[in-house]
């Protein structure tokens, strides 16, 4: 009896020295809260700084893709939209035509939205637009590009550009639906609400190509600095929450 007792005694003594108090477990609960807190929004920066790497990547491809159709055509990239109304094929279309990039459903749908080069992996979501990056559409022409040298330029106005400042591809934003589109305006003059503008996505800057074959990444406040008189001659730009900014801004 005397030695079942003292098993007891000890057993209980085991359980106490091992065990948590309430305060002792709070801390520790307060401890984990608080490294969740400290690496959640270092996991969050890192995930983006890896969406941003993938975005310009695809825009690399795409970029090359721009290239060897341009090689063939001389010099210049294909229309931002060609044909007719009762056949439209904007530029993505043409370029899988000549088996220059990915082949995707000519309709959207939830199955090709996903992934592939001509979707930012930051805006991965299915909505009615197939593509997330827009070609440059200068002054709305839907115009070819001619820009396989130094000095790059538009069948349509009198404007010229420096190829390692003349961007072609890029982040774009349909406004005001919650949408991507496959232009980029960057002249937004008498369009009202609805046009294509870049989108700065990624940590309020935009990621493009250029026409000497880089990609990089721009602030909204750099692009449309100066209008015609700047780098990048953009008009208007559409931050992370949606909201437009610039020359013609509401």
């Amino acid at each position: 009896m005397v030695n079942i007792l003292k098993k007891t005694k000890w057993i209980w003594n085991m359980k106490r020295k091992f065990s948590f108090t309430l305060v002792e477990l709070l801390v520790v609960v307060s401890i984990i809260i608080l490294l969740i807190g400290i690496l959640l929004p270092a996991l969050n920066t890192a995930k983006k700084n890896a969406q941003s790497s993938v975005c310009l990547n695809n825009l690399k491809q795409l970029g090359i893709a721009l290239t060897s159709y341009a090689t063939d055509e001389k010099g210049y990239t294909p229309p931002c939209r060609n044909g007719t109304t009762d056949q439209i094929e904007d530029w993505y279309i043409i370029l899988m035509d000549y088996s220059l990039v990915p082949i995707v459903d000519r309709i959207p749908s939830a199955s090709n939205s996903k992934k592939g080069i001509h979707i930012c992996p930051s805006l991965g979501q299915y909505n009615s637009y197939l593509f997330k990056y827009g070609l440059r559409n200068h002054d709305q022409s839907y115009l070819p590009w001619n820009f396989l040298k130094q000095t790059v330029t538009c069948p349509y106005g009198n404007h010229r550009y420096n190829a390692s400042e003349c961007i072609l591809l890029g982040d774009t934003k349909y406004k005001p639906r919650n949408s991507q589109g496959h232009f980029l305006n960057d002249n937004n003059a008498g369009d009202g609400q609805y046009v294509y503008l870049p989108h700065t996505r990624h940590f309020n800057k935009a990621s493009f190509w250029f026409a000497d074959g880089h990609a990089g990444a721009i602030k909204g406040e750099d692009l449309t600095f100066g209008f015609q008189s700047g780098k990048y001659g953009f008009t208007d730009y559409i931050d992370q929450y949606g909201i437009q900014h610039g020359w013609y801004s509401p």
